[in-house]
């Protein structure tokens, strides 16, 4: 019982405006163009979305409860941005980076598979 009012306590005495975003006019329109691109990844969608809402005054609880996402994601992407989007563009900081592991044994081209083979 007192470690989950402790809890409450602590997450309504976080900042709801940590990470302010602010966006240039060329960011934003960036940002709207993958928000509303018909071919966007969802996964990007989301995020170029929850950039707008930060940067529209939207809270991370209520981006949180937007998108169903946990508050930690949404403030770990909002950092992200501000850390990455002058060095990587809008774009590529909303991105996944690339995870280590092991490279693939075969590829399509090197397998001697051609799409005409695959059913």
């Amino acid at each position: 019982m007192l470690g989950s009012s402790w809890t409450r306590r602590s997450r309504m005495a976080r900042n709801p405006y940590k990470y302010v975003i602010k966006l240039t006019a060329t960011e934003r329109q960036v940002l709207e163009a993958l928000v509303c691109g018909g071919k966007t990844e969802r996964r990007l969608a989301d995020r170029a979305r929850m950039i707008l809402w930060a940067a529209d005054g939207i809270t991370i609880g209520e981006t949180r409860r937007r998108l169903g996402w946990s508050e930690q994601i949404v403030l770990n992407w909002r950092q992200a941005f501000l850390a990455r989007r002058d060095r990587e563009g809008p774009i590529n900081a909303l991105k996944d980076r690339p995870r280590p592991g092991r490279p693939p044994v075969f590829s399509p081209s090197a397998s001697g598979a051609s799409q005409g083979d695959c059913v």
